[in-house]
C-alpha cells in the first residue's frame, strides 16, 4: 500500500515512507507519533526515548527506514550527531524547541526543521517535502514540482 499523486492527469504511486521517531521528551515523542499514524503515507516502523539505541536500531535496519524523526537535544548523541555518525544515514526531518540548531543541521541531509511546539499543518509541509523528493528519485524527473492550487505541477 502506498501513496498516490495524480499529476498532470498521469498517476503516480508511491511506497509507504517507514519511519522512525527519537526524542527523550516523552510528551513530544507521543505527539509526533500521533502525527505520523495519522498521515498517509506514513508507517512509523519504532519510537526511541534513547538516542544511542535509535542509533544502534539505525545501523541494523537503515536500508528499511526512509525517514528518522530525531530531535536535536538529546543525551549521549544530538539528533544533529547521530547523522554524521553514520554512513548512508536515512533522511532527517530534524525536531527542536530551538532555532539555533538549524543552520548546522542542514550540513547533515536535513530535509526539514520543525520547531516546537509542533503544529500539524507544518508537519505536513515537511512531509510533503519528503514525498515530493521521492517522486523526483522514483521518477527520476529532470524538473521540480510545486503545489498551486492544492495539486503538485510540473
Amino acid at each position: 500500500m502506498g501513496l498516490c499523486y495524480f499529476l498532470k492527469g498521469k498517476q503516480l504511486r508511491l511506497k509507504m515512507i517507514s519511519c522512525i521517531i527519537v526524542d527523550d521528551d516523552q510528551v513530544a515523542l507521543n505527539l509526533v507519533k500521533h502525527f505520523v499514524t495519522n498521515t498517509d503515507g506514513l508507517n512509523l516502523l519504532q519510537a526511541f526515548t534513547e538516542s544511542v539505541e535509535a542509533s544502534d536500531f539505525i545501523r541494523k535496519n537503515h536500508a528499511t527506514i526512509d525517514l528518522i524523526f530525531p530531535d536535536v537535544e538529546m543525551p549521549n548523541l544530538t539528533g544533529i550527531e547521530m547523522p554524521a555518525s553514520i554512513k548512508d544515514f536515512p533522511p532527517v526531518i530534524l525536531i527542536s524547541s530551538k532555532e539555533k540548531y538549524a543552520i548546522q543541521a542542514f550540513d547533515h541531509r536535513v530535509l526539514h526543521y520543525l520547531l516546537k511546539p509542533l503544529e500539524y499543518s507544518k508537519f505536513l509541509k515537511a512531509i510533503e517535502r519528503v514525498f515530493v523528493e521521492r517522486m523526483t528519485e522514483t521518477n527520476q524527473l529532470d524538473y521540480l514540482f510545486v503545489k498551486e492550487n492544492g495539486l503538485l505541477t510540473k
